[in-house]
């Protein structure tokens, strides 16, 4: 991810009008001690991109596990620094860690400024395989779990297996618990391959656990983007096909919702886009360029 396959990253950081891609990295900080090379990696892949992706301050670490849901004073710190950072909607924002760190920066990244970018690293089996795929952050409050949070899709979501070499033996094998759980709910042969080759992940061998997170990974996306709730919202970001109209992937357009009435401009290709059931079900809009 920020070796030879960087360019899964740098395609989703897309530059905004006039400048760089602004970035901010978060990191589980047990991620960090086991890989410290880690920052460094991080430093070589935005200096290799000469300013189409703008690192913003350092690497921030915060600690992983229930210790930062718990501590609302860890979210209250990462909002300082966005805020100081001065993110904008077209920032973004990328979390590196276990399921609790993704979970509590992207709490923080979803009420800054109503939803900063969020592209998530998840590295650890669980978050692989699950919780990374969702679009739920929460973190714990009045002594209960998950009590405050969001819903909010991220920008992007990288699995990257050789995060997972640093796990041990014991939190690499937990993870697959949610594959089992998944496929008992969705697709019995897929259960009965993870029970063919239960050998096979006991001795971390990657040409059989990778393709079963993937496929535990695919069967949790199939089930939030098709799953069919008429009562959940839907995001998510979208691709204007600027290039049709010979535009430039930065261009400026007039939009008009023709429901509403009301009117803005957007900026660049990229764009994103929230339909809830009871109040929004459906947008058109009529788009021009800016003259």
């Amino acid at each position: 991810m920020l070796g030879t396959d960087s360019q899964v990253l740098t395609d989703l950081l897309q530059p905004a009008p006039g400048q760089g891609a602004r970035v901010q990295f978060w990191a589980d900080q047990q991620v960090l001690a086991a890989r410290p090379d880690l920052k460094q990696q991080i430093h070589r892949l935005v200096a290799g991109q000469h300013g189409a992706i703008v690192q913003v301050g350092n690497v921030q670490a915060v600690p992983g596990g229930e210790e930062i849901k718990n501590d609302t004073h860890i979210i209250e710190r990462i909002l300082k620094v966005l805020h100081a950072a001065d993110l904008d909607r077209q920032s973004y924002v990328v979390a590196i860690g276990g399921g609790a760190v993704l979970d509590a920066v992207g709490f923080a990244v979803a009420v800054a400024h109503r939803g900063l970018r969020l592209i998530r690293i998840p590295t650890t089996t669980l978050a692989q395989a699950d919780s990374a795929i969702g679009v739920k952050n929460a973190v714990n409050l009045f002594q209960k779990k998950n009590w405050i949070g969001t819903f909010a899709v991220p920008w992007g979501v990288i699995n990257d297996s050789t995060l997972l070499e640093t796990l041990s033996d014991r939190d690499f094998r937990c993870g697959f618990a949610e594959a089992v759980k998944v496929a008992l709910l969705k697709d019995r042969h897929f259960f009965h391959d993870i029970a063919r080759h239960a050998s096979h992940v006991l001795q971390r061998d990657v040409e059989y656990t990778n393709p079963i997170i993937g496929r535990s990974a695919h069967w949790h996306l199939q089930h939030i983007t098709q799953g069919g709730d008429p009562f959940e919202a839907q995001e998510g970001p979208f691709e204007l096909p600027l290039w049709e109209f010979a535009l430039p992937d930065d261009a400026a357009l007039h939009v008009e919702d023709l429901m509403s009435g009301h009117r803005w401009t957007w900026h660049g290709k990229w764009q994103s886009m929230r339909l809830e059931p009871l109040h929004l079900p459906f947008a058109i809009w009529r788009i021009h360029p800016v003259r």
